[in-house]
């Protein structure tokens, strides 16, 4: 289900700072390819709570021309679905299973990780020959070194690994470093968008050229605390609102970071052989500056404009360019997807859920799964937001007070649209049930569960039926240590730029009880390695050393 541009009257596409030659870039616009015979190089690039109405292309009046330009070339998925908050959507990333499954259904407990009886897609992608690279944001487990990247399959990792810390002094709250090198603390200048940049661009220069690359790219932009470059922040002075005007200064910065990536690997003679694929991992926060596009709520719930997000896919000569695909795509579908694309073998295992879609990329008439369960976004212990899909029927079930007590837009701010309806009535467990056809209202503002019972018991045993983990492994479901996650959405000084003095006060890692950190024992000091510091229990509050 495509719906097509003429790929001439697209104007050429000029990388900020690098121009691309038009005849390398027409290869896009060629009906697709057979699937390489050779192993493709595979970049995935994430940004952090971009919301569906934070790009150019969706209409934003933050300028993102990389990401336009991205999507008028490469596969622009126009109903591309992932979960509602930050680990889960890493954890489908990497294993391919359903956040109510692996227990990841909110941001990880500081304790805990994702089940080391996962084999990850960069475990995968080595088999066949792969040189596998982590730069960004981790957030899958980081109480043991046994829980980091470059223990779960990356040759190399650099970057962070709590929820989100100071874009510029690297800190968590608590005043503790959250910055590593394979392991090894260091401390840098420098905001956290260019850092992941530059290192993923020497990364991909001193590559073994002898071995495909897989490079996921996870940066931390646009996740609170609001920081952006003073200059780029000034190109919005005609946004009123603060905090949308440092979140658009933080987009637009990523953009053009994003074009660097890009342009390096136009340089090194890559871009007809390596697969690209750009996803926001969830919904915006809406009171810290995004919005969700008209789409209903945002992060942390089931709603649309939670786990509906912009993506786009693109493999010159491979994926037929200038395409908007409606056919459903969703984040679990990349782990099949891009370990068929490698030449691997994907687990005949139960419980990796996605599906290959590349055939779906390509443009290619197939059968589409109709069915799925997403959400399972733990609020609290014990209170979720949950989604099932018939297509094109959805459900949301969550606790009445979740409901009631929604977030709504931002007053002063671009919100998420009008307010939500008011929710139906609870049912026996306290609970309600909304249903939506959310083809004919994708705003959800039409709740039709009284007039279609069958429907909703269709899908309510869907959502029943999907395996569960024993527990919640995150701090918000009431299993493994507790943390107190978020802040208020600003945080730096007015108008961007560095922070003065401590870590800004809405960014940061996840507390321990007691105002320890999880941190606490490893990342601490520079060059001091992540096992020493733990075994040592070396503790760096603020304040005190």
């Amino acid at each position: 289900m495509f719906s097509a541009k003429s790929c001439s009257s697209q104007p050429a596409w000029l990388w900020r700072g690098s121009a691309y030659l038009m005849a390398v870039l027409g290869l896009s616009c060629a009906a697709p390819a057979a699937l390489a015979a050779t192993k493709p190089n595979i970049v995935v690039i994430v940004n952090d709570d971009l919301g569906w109405g934070d790009v150019g292309y969706h209409g934003a009046e933050i300028r993102t021309p990389n990401l336009n330009a991205l999507a008028k070339r490469g596969v622009e998925l126009n109903r591309y679905y992932t979960y509602a908050v930050c680990s889960p959507m890493r954890a489908a990333l990497m294993s391919g299973r359903s956040s109510l499954e692996t227990g990841v259904d909110a941001p990880i407990a500081l304790d805990k990780v994702l089940p080391l009886d996962a084999t990850l897609l960069p475990e995968h992608l080595k088999r066949v020959g792969y040189q596998t690279v982590m730069v960004g944001k981790w957030h899958l487990g980081q109480a043991k070194t046994e829980y980091l990247p470059f223990k779960r399959g990356f040759d190399y990792y650099y970057g962070f690994l709590g929820g989100f810390i100071d874009h510029y002094t690297h800190l968590t709250p608590d005043g503790n470093l959250d910055w590593q090198r394979n392991g090894v603390s260091v401390r840098e200048e420098g905001y956290t968008t260019d850092l992941f940049t530059a290192d993923a661009i020497s990364q991909i220069k001193s590559r073994d050229k002898k071995k495909p690359l897989f490079l996921y790219l996870a940066y931390d932009a646009p996740h609170t605390p609001l920081q952006a470059p003073a200059e780029v922040v000034a190109k919005y002075a005609d946004i009123a609102d603060p905090i949308r005007r440092t979140y658009a200064a933080m987009v637009d910065h990523a953009d053009a970071q994003i074009a660097r990536v890009l342009a390096t690997i136009e340089s090194e003679g890559m871009a007809k052989d390596t697969i690209i694929i750009w996803v926001s991992d969830n919904g915006p926060e809406t009171r810290g500056g995004g919005t969700s596009g008209g789409l209903r709520m945002g992060k942390g719930t089931s709603f649309e404009g939670g786990q509906r997000v912009p993506a786009i896919a693109y493999w010159p000569g491979h994926l037929e360019g200038g395409k908007k695909l409606d056919s459903v795509v969703t984040v679990l579908d990349w782990f099949p997807t891009l370990i068929a694309a490698a030449g691997g073998k994907v687990p005949q295992d139960k419980r990796i859920v996605g599906h290959d879609v590349m055939k779906s990329l390509r443009g290619d008439k197939v059968a589409q799964p109709t069915q799925m369960v997403m959400g399972n976004h733990a609020q609290r212990a014990g209170a979720y937001y949950e989604s099932a899909y018939q297509w094109p029927w959805k459900i949301v079930r969550a606790p009445a007070a979740l409901l009631n007590a929604a977030q709504g837009p931002r007053p002063g701010g671009p919100g998420s649209g009008a307010a939500p309806p008011a929710p139906g009535a609870a049912g026996p467990d306290d609970k309600v049930t909304l249903l939506f056809d959310v083809v004919a209202d994708p705003n959800e503002s039409n709740d039709v569960a009284a007039a279609n019972p069958q429907i909703v018991a269709r899908l309510l045993a869907d959502l029943d039926a999907a395996p569960r983990a024993p527990a919640s492994l995150s701090e918000w479901g009431g299993n493994g240590r507790a943390g107190a996650v978020g802040g208020p959405p600003g945080g730096g000084p007015p108008g961007g730029g560095p922070p003065r003095g401590g870590p800004a006060a809405g960014g940061g890692g996840d507390r321990l009880p007691g105002g320890g950190n999880a941190l606490q024992g490893y990342t601490v000091e520079k060059g001091e390695p992540v096992a020493e510091a733990a075994a040592r229990g070396a503790v760096l509050s603020r304040g005190q050393q």
